[in-house]
């Protein structure tokens, strides 16, 4: 009886302590930056950040925003920082704009609409351990498209670099 009690109590706690979490105890500050390429005929692109979820090997990591508004067209860049957990193997990205953003095409100018579009991708954790920055270069010429010149919507079309 003392044995299937103890055992019972062993299970138990093996159960409340076993809550699926990884613990990151030491961590490594990373930048990814959000860039805007190939501009065609667009003097301005305002994009801002939305919703950003940054997870490590499935577990979520803080992120802190240091600009979340940028004319990507103009050489500017979204940023954020991350801690890079050391013994992480990947970190799982996904960013999503803020519901609407602005052009100016010469001709045109107008509201660039941006719901419904995410970027996702995973970057080995090694790689932003010893490089300290990934850098999301978004094509603003294929990634803008409309029928209407006014109205464009977001399609993106980018490249992750580390």
């Amino acid at each position: 009886m003392k044995t299937t009690i103890f055992a019972l109590g062993i299970m138990l706690l093996a159960t409340a302590c076993n809550d699926d979490k990884v613990a990151f105890p030491e961590t490594t500050e990373a930048t990814l930056a959000v860039t805007g390429v190939n501009p065609v005929e667009f003097r301005t692109a305002l994009l801002a950040f939305g919703d950003v979820e940054i997870t490590a090997d499935g577990q979520q990591l803080p992120a802190t925003v240091d600009k979340a508004l940028a004319d990507l067209a103009k050489g500017e860049e979204l940023s954020l920082r991350l801690p890079v957990p050391e013994n992480a193997q990947q970190i799982e990205v996904r960013i999503a704009f803020d519901q609407y953003g602005g052009f100016d095409a010469g001709r045109y100018a107008g509201h660039i609409d941006t719901r419904g579009t995410m970027m996702k991708f995973v970057v080995p954790a090694r790689e932003l351990i010893d490089g300290g920055k990934a850098v999301v270069q978004l094509d603003l010429g294929r990634s803008l498209a409309g029928v209407d010149p006014e109205r464009l919507t977001l399609l993106p079309q980018y490249t992750v670099h580390y």
